[in-house]
C-alpha cells in the first residue's frame, strides 16, 4: 500500500479493500480500547483512502550530550549502532543507547517516545530497533514476537568447526540456581531455538552466523557455550583472548517488515574491519 505522511497523520491507500477501520486497526494489532477513542475521535477512519491521525508526542527520556550512530531511518522506524560496553535503557544513566538516542531525536527535531522494540546484553554490539511512531509501536512488538523480524548475530568462538555447517541448537534456558544472572541450559526452561552456521574457521577459533528463532535472555551465549563454542571474552560463559578487545557478539543484520507496505528492509551494520579470526 502506497502512503503519504504529513505533520500530524498519514493517508494510506486502500489498495487491501478494507471497509471496516477496525480491520485495519485491528491488522496493525491497535488494542480494542484505543481503537474506539480513535475512531469516536475521528482520527481513524475510511473514506476512499485510510486517514490515521497521530497521538502528540514528545521526547520521555533524558538526554545524553553523546551521539548516537544511525545505520537507518524512516518515517516509522530508526535502527542505531550501539557498541559494547553500556546498556540500553536506565533512566539514571545518561550514557545509555536511549539517552543517546533521545540527544539525535532533539537536534534532528523529532518528537517522539523513546521505544527500542528489542534489547541487547551489556556487552553485545550491534543493531537496535526503535519505533518512531506509538501507532506502530504495538505490530512491531508483534512482528518480535511473531518472528516477522529477523535478527542475525556473528559470534567469534573458540574452538574448531566445519566451514558451512549448519545445526539447529533446540535446548530450553533456564535461571542458574547457583549463580545469581546466569542462566543454563535447563529441562525445566523455557524454550529456545538458535539457527547456526559456521562462516569461518582456522581451527583455534571460528565464527558462526546465528539466527534467534526465539529471544531468551542470553540465548546465544548460552547455546554456543553448552556446545563446546565459548564466545571469546564473554565475561559469564566464555573465554578471555585478546584477538579482539570486546565481547565477540554482534548483532550484524535485522530484517523488518515495514509496517504499511510490508515490503522487506535489510538493514546490515557498519563494516567492522576487527571483527574477525
Amino acid at each position: 500500500m502506497n502512503y503519504k505522511v504529513f505533520n500530524n497523520h498519514i493517508q494510506i491507500d486502500n489498495t487491501n479493500g478494507y471497509t471496516d477501520i477496525h480491520d485495519f486497526l485491528d491488522d496493525c494489532c491497535i488494542p480494542k480500547k484505543k481503537q474506539n477513542v480513535l475512531i469516536n475521535s475521528k482520527r481513524a477512519y475510511i473514506d476512499k483512502k485510510i486517514y490515521i491521525y497521530f497521538d502528540e508526542e514528545e521526547i520521555d527520556w533524558p538526554i545524553s550530550d553523546k551521539n548516537v550512530e544511525v545505520v537507518y531511518e524512516d518515517e516509522f522506524i530508526l535502527v542505531v549502532h550501539k557498541d559494547a560496553g553500556y546498556i540500553i535503557h536506565d533512566k539514571d544513566d545518561n550514557d545509555c543507547l536511549n539517552a543517546r538516542v533521545a540527544n539525535y531525536y532533539q537536534e534532528n527535531n523529532i518528537n517522539s517516545f523513546v521505544r527500542p522494540i528489542h534489547r541487547l546484553d551489556k556487552d553485545t554490539s550491534g543493531l537496535v530497533i526503535y519505533s518512531k511512531n506509538s501507532f506502530f509501536q504495538s505490530l512491531l512488538d508483534k512482528q518480535i514476537e511473531n518472528k516477522d523480524i529477523k535478527r542475525y548475530y556473528k559470534a567469534i568462538t573458540k574452538g574448531n568447526a566445519k566451514v558451512n555447517k549448519e545445526f539447529i541448537i533446540n535446548e530450553p534456558i533456564g535461571r542458574n540456581r547457583h549463580k545469581s544472572g546466569t542462566y543454563i541450559v535447563s529441562k525445566t526452561g523455557k524454550e529456545a531455538i538458535t539457527r547456526v552456521k559456521c562462516l569461518e574457521s582456522n581451527h583455534a577459533y571460528s565464527m558462526f552466523e546465528c539466527e534467534l528463532d526465539t529471544g531468551r535472555t542470553h540465548q546465544i551465549r548460552v547455546h554456543l557455550s553448552s556446545n563446546n563454542y565459548p564466545i571469546i571474552n564473554d565475561p559469564l560463559y566464555g573465554v578471555t583472548d585478546n584477538i579482539i578487545p570486546y565481547m565477540g557478539l554482534w548483532a550484524y543484520k535485522v530484517i523488518i517488515p515495514h509496517p504499511i507496505t510490508k515490503e522487506l528492509i535489510t538493514i546490515v551494520d557498519k563494516e567492522r574491519k576487527d571483527f574477525k579470526i
